[in-house]
């Protein structure tokens, strides 16, 4: 048993309020992602919570049953023969308790990330949404428009991506209602100077990724997402070639919305329990490989395994390790970790780690009560008994409640310590620890993580279109991506933090737009031109009559006289306030603007 004692800290993941992602603050994890979050992204991490395991695996509060299948020996007269199930397909597995265990995965080297060159922040964007993308979404939000009102909304490839920059700058800059970003009183000049509040709804109730009439009936029942189904392909295609190590984390996220949705789910005792439930594939330090949006019973119907058997949590597992390359080491949690999927995964030389239920388990251990008269970190291990079989163990563990896991890689040696806090003794101990459990809080936790760090700036306007909140969601994905790469490829003390990354990839996409629009020679792709609203001036400099003169401006169309209850148009402005005012006979709304 090691005698090193652990630096890991715990910490509690906002993604996850009920299910706790333990990660190795001071030990040799990610350290500096969390050095990296300014002071408002850490206000949800604590540094003195306890590790607690009930909040990890299922209590051991019920007991295996055996079925026996009922068989009748009478016979009144000859039936015909009924189909039977096969069941050679189902595979029994045998264990014995031991100490020892002999991993082949242990022999594998640890996959090195291939070399990435060194990118701004917007060139790593346009490997998610590029310029192509933007023109498509322009010209289908256009025939949506055209469709349902009989003429184009005229928007561009520049307004478009203007759209997104904003997007992602009000995550930055949180107000309570989109309206405020245009209002007097709040104004933000970024947001406002670049386009108009009418124009920003327009785009936002009419923004479409696909045509309708592209899709049959037959497609549309066989895939709900279908109305975001390109752009969701286009960020997954691009999360796919993201550099990853060895070690993989499967888990679940939320994207929250409460309104009408045909793939919407409810999930519990969760941060956000109403919304689409999406299966993510990740690396320990939050970036995104792969995801499977979970649209219903069908969802992974195509992915079981060998004897038949599967269900949401085993079908997630093979659909998102499909592209995984031998020798990665997976990690997940009790909803998804089965013995037979270990088993499944380990004849694809990929290991699998994970806390287990007491249902899934085909062994009995010591009873709790037994274990907790032990010393504290009391545990025990069962490993296949058959050499030929794929080399499994299972754990029990002893904290302030018994965790299960199961493991095609780890066992309980090498053993460390770890410091708890006893309530009793009001002081802190040093409890023995399985390798399996350290190496899964060292690596579990990166979905969670993904989840933290896109809520601090996410983009929270309400809306009634659930493919805006997907597509939403999912530019936070990569623009997080993009950070997490940025911060891989910069390893020195200047590094920008999260916000300011943010906001800067905003203003470069705000900017890369007026470029594009400035050197379009095409008149079809220039943006329409609108008139600033010049903020009325105060009562003060109004009643200064000597430097107020009206002057009449050469104008294609009139503008609206700014005097409060004229409804009328003029040529003619002050100098000073800079405002149009009308100078007729009949209502000389001039002078009455400055009396």
């Amino acid at each position: 048993m090691a005698a090193s004692t652990s630096k890991c800290e715990t910490s509690n993941l906002p993604g996850n309020s009920s299910k706790k992602r333990y990660l190795s603050l001071n030990g040799d994890g990610d350290n500096n992602l969390l050095a990296q979050l300014d002071e408002s992204d850490l206000e949800y991490l604590s540094s003195e919570d306890e590790y607690n395991p009930e909040q990890d695996v299922a209590s051991q509060n019920t007991s295996d049953e055996d079925y026996d299948a009922d068989t009748d020996d009478d016979v009144a007269e000859p039936q015909p023969p009924t189909k039977k199930k096969d069941a050679s397909k189902k595979r029994s597995y045998n264990f014995k308790k031991s100490d020892t265990f002999s991993s082949r995965f242990s022999q594998h080297p640890a996959l090195s990330d291939p070399p990435v060159l060194d990118k701004t922040s917007l060139e790593s964007f346009k490997a998610y949404l590029n310029d192509d993308t933007f023109k498509t979404i322009a010209d289908l939000t256009n025939q949506y428009h055209a469709q349902n009102h009989g003429k184009s909304l005229c928007t561009t490839m520049s307004e478009i991506k203007k759209f997104f920059g904003m997007s992602l700058i009000m995550g930055c800059i949180n107000m309570k209602r989109l309206r405020m970003y245009w209002s007097k009183k709040t104004r933000v000049p970024i947001i406002a100077n670049s386009m108009s509040r009418t124009r920003f709804f327009k785009i936002r109730n009419n923004l479409k990724v696909v045509d309708n009439f592209s899709v049959n009936e037959h497609e549309k029942k066989a895939d709900r997402l279908w109305k975001v189904r390109p752009f969701v392909e286009q960020i997954r295609t691009a999360c796919t070639q993201v550099a990853r190590g060895d070690k993989v984390i499967i888990d679940e996220q939320m994207i929250s919305f409460t309104g009408r949705c045909p793939a919407r789910q409810y999930v519990p005792q969760k941060p956000s329990p109403t919304g689409l439930k999406n299966f993510v594939l990740a690396i320990p330090s939050g970036m995104v490989l792969d995801f499977d949006i979970y649209q219903g019973e069908n969802t992974f119907k195509d992915y079981k395994l060998d004897d038949g058997s599967g269900g949401q949590g085993v079908g997630a597992v093979l659909r998102l390790t499909k592209d995984v390359v031998q020798g990665s080491h997976v990690f997940c949690d009790r909803f998804f970790t089965t013995i037979p999927l270990i088993d499944h995964l380990a004849k694809k030389d990929i290991s699998l780690t994970g806390t287990i239920s007491l249902k899934n388990v085909p062994v009995t251990f010591s009873a709790d009560k037994v274990m907790k008269k032990k010393d504290r970190g009391a545990m025990e291990q069962f490993v296949s008994a058959n050499q030929k079989d794929e080399q499994i163990s299972i754990i029990k563990w002893f904290d302030n409640k018994s965790i299960l896991i199961a493991s095609s890689l780890h066992s309980l040696e090498p053993r460390d310590e770890c410091r708890r806090w006893c309530k009793k003794t009001k002081s802190f101990l040093t409890v023995p620890r399985p390798a399996a459990i350290r190496e899964y809080n060292k690596s579990m936790g990166g979905v969670d993580l993904c989840d933290q760090m896109i809520s601090y700036h996410r983009f929270t306007a309400r809306s009634k279109r659930w493919p805006i909140r997907v597509i939403m969601h999912l530019t936070d994905v990569a623009e997080n991506n993009c950070w997490l790469e940025y911060r891989r490829n910069n390893t020195g003390s200047k590094i920008m933090q999260l916000y300011d990354y943010r906001f800067l990839l905003g203003e470069q996409l705000i900017d890369d737009a007026w470029d594009s629009s400035s050197s379009s020679d095409d008149p079809d792709d220039t943006p329409r031109q609108y008139r600033q609203v010049v903020p009325l001036p105060t009562q003060k400099s109004q009643e200064k009559g000597a430097k107020h003169l009206p002057m009449a401006m050469r104008l294609k169309n009139s503008a609206r006289c700014r005097r409060e209850g004229c409804k009328f148009k003029t040529s003619v402005k002050c100098v000073h306030c800079d405002v149009f005012l009308c100078t007729v006979p009949d209502r000389n709304c001039f002078l009455d603007f400055h009396n």
